[in-house]
């Protein structure tokens, strides 16, 4: 599953928020790609799951005179066409699944064309904010009319705190949700800028709010406090200049007290992190009322009246906060992982008669949901590491594999009961090997109330003849291999029909475990495996195989940096490529192999061994090529 969050540019809380969700979903195995003008640094590393493209989705800062915002406005969205048009083909040519805007309309209207399903996450649209500073403006309100139109192609809007009941107005269906913030690494500001224990830590981001300045010279006179600002330098051993480059938001999360103008962004992060907030009466500004109106809620605020500013008493003020306890009410706690499971919940929802089923591997656990109608769907799929057959001796799995496999087990499973109730766990080779396998079977029905079904090997290679049947509806014809951890599987197809079926204990697992690094014994046993198989399977017309050396060969051949089935499903290998892989893996040490596969590299370890695998089934078949499938097994279990 691939999600696309577009972001506007009006302030970091945009990107923040994005960040924080990404993180989210990236455990669940979900690509999140981040298009939008903000630095790198803000959003998750991972070179698999996290893709950042640095692109304007709207027309950039919001100018803060109406005139200005007006005329920037209006430019933009007589070019609007140009960004709407390259999204809807980047859109397409990634095949994104989810689009998450927060929240430009031209996101909209690009996942709209493009058919990807669109939701919105703000405190308030685009349409409401300009019509609050423009109101009867009838060149804006044209555009308004326009954005409205596209709002309404969203399937469902996010409404977070410091909104009110209009602020989010347009949308065909809303759900109110808590606030969403990335869980931070505490830095220590004391250590860092020399504070002393006993002193309150005050962030100045504006002394210039209001009417009337505030005297940073007057507020350095408080008693047991240290001022942090980035706005000016004093002289004042109670003074701490922080560079603009600081990363404000850790520095908010982790003051005592905060000084400046009431945003979302920093109302959301102080609010959660417990920081009393000093703000000023409020303008007649929209945005400011709602923000003061949700902070009516806070009990960690003071408010000073303009004409106090300048001769305020923060000695008085200060007392009066120390009384605090820094309590976060539940209100303002971090509701990112209940947002993010929503969102799973509502996406699912598009899909009819929804089905899970997790693969229980002799190297990896497979996941896979997918909606079952006509044929199946693949909604989202996940592959992780496990080594469950790994060092595995006297037929007897480690306590180590069982605690991999299980720590995968409860991440899939949690995210999966969001988008079905009908989960199935299946196992194969190494489930069958395994004379203690009855422990993992008790463990996966005690702990997720779910019977662990071992296949056997007739049933592993009819389902993955049924899942290929699915995949190649013009072939009569074929055989399909499938190579495993711990066996592989061959099915014989014949007009339409699987007519047989057989499993040789043949997996990449199986030959590591049994011979080292011994490559000949390996290409012996592989041989003398081989000779079992019926002689009938010869004359098939087409070969195809399926598995993650067959899907990672293909993703080398095509210099994949990441994996992508659209490239990899229905792609040829030839016996020369095939070849060449493996004389050149042979001559590699593991880091140089993981680059071919940079996206799974745990696999590494195992390619060099999966493509002598693939080599000698070519040359006992005689074929000099073979369709890639990356429709394994899974696809051919579901009714």
């Amino acid at each position: 599953m691939k999600i696309c969050f577009y972001l506007s540019s009006g302030g970091v809380e945009h990107a923040e928020r994005a960040s924080a969700l990404g993180e989210e979903f990236i455990k669940a195995g979900i690509e999140c790609h981040f298009v939008g003008e903000y630095p790198e640094e803000i959003f998750p590393k991972n070179e698999q799951f996290s893709i950042i493209r640095k692109q304007k989705i709207d027309f950039g800062d919001i100018p803060a005179k109406p005139a200005e915002l007006k005329e920037k406005l209006l430019g933009f969205w007589k070019n609007k066409e140009e960004i709407i048009s390259r999204e809807v083909k980047f859109l397409r040519e990634k095949h994104i699944d989810l689009v998450i805007a927060d929240i430009p309309p031209s996101a909209f209207e690009a996942s709209f064309r493009a058919g990807v399903p669109c939701i919105a996450v703000s405190n308030s649209s685009r349409h409401y904010f300009y019509k609050n500073i423009f109101g009867d403006d009838k060149e804006i309100n044209f555009v308004l009319n326009e954005m409205s139109a596209m709002q309404k192609t969203v399937f469902t809007a996010y409404r977070l705190p410091f909104s009110d009941e209009f602020s989010m107005d347009g949308f065909a269906r809303l759900i109110d949700t808590g606030i969403i913030a990335k869980n931070r690494q505490k830095t220590d500001l004391r250590k860092k800028y020399d504070i002393p224990r006993r002193h309150k830590i005050v962030l100045l981001a504006d002394e210039n709010f209001g009417e009337n300045k505030i005297n940073p010279e007057n507020l350095l006179k408080a008693e047991n406090i240290t001022v942090i600002s980035s706005q000016s330098k004093y002289n004042h051993k109670n003074f701490r200049f922080m560079s603009p480059d600081e990363n404000l938001t850790a520095v908010l999360a982790e003051c005592d007290i905060f000084i400046g103008k009431p945003t979302c962004f920093n109302a959301e992060i102080a609010c959660q992190n417990g920081v009393h907030l000093i703000l000023p009466e409020s303008k007649n500004i929209a945005e400011e009322k709602i923000i003061m109106r949700e902070l009516g809620k806070y009990s960690h605020k003071t408010v000073i009246p303009l004409a106090y500013r300048k001769k305020a008493d923060w000695n008085k003020i200060f007392d009066e906060i120390k009384k605090e306890g820094r309590i976060i009410p539940e209100r303002y706690k971090s509701k990112t992982v209940a947002s993010v499971k929503s969102i799973i919940k509502e996406y699912s929802e598009l899909f009819p008669n929804r089905k899970v089923n997790i693969d229980v591997g002799t190297n990896n656990v497979l996941l896979l949901w997918a909606s079952v109608d006509k044929e199946v769907k693949a909604v989202h799929r996940r592959s992780a590491s496990s080594a469950l057959g790994k060092d595995m001796k006297d037929r007897m799995i480690s306590k180590d594999g069982f605690d991999r496999v299980i720590k995968i087990l409860d991440n899939f499973t949690d995210y999966s009961r969001l988008f079905s109730d009908d989960i199935s766990i299946t196992g194969t080779s190494c489930s069958r090997d395994a004379r203690n396998i009855g422990d993992l079977i008790k463990k996966i029905k005690d702990r997720y109330g779910t019977d662990y079904k071992i296949l056997s090997e007739k049933e592993e290679a009819y389902a993955s003849g049924n899942a290929t049947l699915g995949s190649f509806p013009d072939l009569r014809n074929f055989l399909v291999f499938d190579i495993g951890g711990g066996s592989t599987e061959f099915t014989l197809i014949k007009n339409r029909k699987i007519t047989d079926g057989i499993s040789l204990k043949l997996g990449i697992r199986r030959l590591d475990n049994m011979f080292g690094n011994d490559t000949e014994a390996k290409i012996k046993y592989t041989r003398e495996q081989l000779n079992l198989i019926p002689e009938e399977y010869k004359n098939a017309e087409i070969l195809i195989g399926t598995g993650g050396t067959a899907s990672g060969l293909s993703s080398a051949k095509f210099k994949l940096p990441r994996y992508d089935s659209s490239v990899v499903h229905k792609s040829t290998l030839t016996l020369d490529e095939v070849n060449e892989f493996y004389n050149l893996f042979l001559t590699l040490e593991k880091p140089e192999i993981i680059k071919f596969i940079p996206y799974e590299p745990v696999r590494a370890e195992l390619l060099t061994v999966g493509t002598m695998l693939i080599k000698e089934i070519m040359n006992y078949f005689e074929k000099k090529e073979f369709l890639v499938s990356d429709r394994g097994m899974q696809f051919g279990l579901f009714d």
